[in-house]
C-alpha cells in the first residue's frame, strides 16, 4: 500500500507526470525542489489544474553615452558599473542617461507623465 496521499498531476518540459516527486526523480531533483518548481511555476514546471501564470518582464531599454541597451543590466555592463549606479544616473538626470521610452516602459507613476517631464512640471 502507498503511502501520504495521491500526487497532483505535474507539468513539465519533459512532459506530464503523476506528481511533483515523480517529476523531480525524472529530472535529477530532489522532491522539495521538483514541488517547489512546481508552486511557483518555474522553469515551465505547473500543476495540471492551476492555469499558467504568466510573469512580466522588465526588461527597459536604457540609453547611456555609450548607445542604446535593451536592458539596465546590459548598459551597466558596458560601462563597467553596476545596475545602481545606472540607475542612480537616470535618476539624476545626467546628461546622455535616460531611459528610452520611459511612458512605453511603464516607468511612470500618476498621471503617465515621464519623469523628466514631472520634474519639470513642478519647476515654479
Amino acid at each position: 500500500m502507498p503511502l501520504g496521499r495521491p500526487g497532483r498531476p505535474v507539468i513539465t518540459p519533459l512532459g506530464r507526470f503523476e506528481s511533483a516527486v515523480k517529476a523531480a526523480i525524472a529530472h535529477g531533483l530532489s522532491p522539495s525542489h521538483g514541488h517547489a518548481r512546481a508552486k511557483r511555476q518555474i522553469d515551465g514546471w505547473r500543476f495540471e489544474d492551476e492555469p499558467p501564470r504568466f510573469r512580466r518582464k522588465w526588461a527597459i531599454a536604457v540609453t547611456t553615452p555609450g548607445g542604446e541597451f535593451p536592458t539596465v543590466s546590459a548598459a551597466a555592463k558596458h560601462h563597467d558599473i553596476c545596475c545602481a549606479t545606472v540607475e542612480a544616473r537616470i535618476r539624476r538626470g545626467e546628461e546622455g542617461w535616460h531611459y528610452s521610452d520611459p511612458v512605453a516602459s511603464g516607468q511612470t507613476r500618476g498621471g503617465g507623465q515621464a519623469p523628466q517631464q514631472a520634474q519639470e512640471s513642478r519647476a515654479p
